[in-house]
């Protein structure tokens, strides 16, 4: 009588080296996964190569599942459900994008950017804010375009000519130089009245 001991027998593998059991666990983890989580391909990639490295695939497969749903639920990255919170740089993307269309601001404008740069300190919900700067969009700017080009053509030429001086900096120079004018034509009249 013989009896067959199994411990000697080598068990049945697949490609790659793995036994049946060990492939049959990593498709059933790899379905989990699947099922759970909506994934882009690179990260679901990764996931399997995870599964397939670990000990348990089943139970990493259930790791990564519920990682990435925390992930999701609570986090402000890539692929996350939630958005980031308002900030400032959000109000001034849409200050640039009314600058590129309009050239320049009118009024209007300028107070209801004031406004949202204000609501972002007590907390400005996303859905306001969309639909907001929707309704900013929409709206027209008061000025004629011919007016905001020259207005936009000026601001461009001054701030290249005097960029360390402020507005009223520059209106000050200006004046002063045409009082040292008038002046210094005073002087020129008043010796040629002399002679």
């Amino acid at each position: 009588m013989t009896s067959m001991n199994t411990e000697l027998i080598p068990p049945t593998l697949v490609a790659g080296g793995k036994t049946y059991k060990r492939t049959h666990q990593e498709k059933k983890a790899i379905t989990l996964l699947d099922s759970a989580l909506e994934i882009a391909d690179i990260k679901r990639l990764m996931f399997v190569r995870q599964i397939r490295a670990a000990l348990r695939p089943t139970v990493e497969a259930k790791k990564l599942i519920k990682a990435e749903q925390l992930r999701r639920a609570g986090g402000n990255g890539p692929g996350s459900t939630t958005k980031p919170e308002l900030d400032f740089s959000d109000i001034l993307e849409l200050e640039v994008l009314l600058r590129r269309r309009d050239l320049t601001l009118d009024t209007y404008q300028l107070a209801q950017l004031s406004a949202m740069n204000r609501k972002v300190l007590s907390g400005y919900p996303w859905k306001e804010f969309e639909k907001d700067s929707e309704a900013l969009l929409l709206i027209e700017n008061s000025n004629p375009a011919a007016h905001r080009r020259a207005e936009y053509d000026h601001s461009r030429a001054s701030s290249h000519e005097s960029s360390w001086l402020s507005d009223e900096e520059a209106e000050q120079e200006c004046r002063e130089r045409a009082e040292d004018d008038a002046r210094l034509e005073a002087m020129i009249a008043e010796e040629e009245y002399t002679r």
